[in-house]
């Protein structure tokens, strides 16, 4: 997988590099243990004294992250 990465990054051909990304795409999902076929939105509605609200698209909410000012 690494020798992929570093493969697409010399290679200026955007054609080529879409086939290589190609293979990385494969090669990952053959790796993971499921492939989320969908995500959903996350919303979260706070004052301007609240700091440290974290979004991340793995849909884990930082409680720790978050203070009042």
């Amino acid at each position: 997988m690494d020798g992929l990465i570093e493969q697409q990054a010399a290679t200026a051909d955007p054609t080529q590099r879409a086939q290589i990304f190609g293979q990385i795409q494969s090669g990952l999902a053959g790796d993971v243990p499921y492939i989320p076929l969908w995500q959903t939105k996350q919303t979260v509605v706070f004052t301007p004294n609240v700091s440290g609200i974290i979004l991340d698209p793995i849909q884990f909410f930082r409680y720790f992250t978050i203070s009042v000012s």
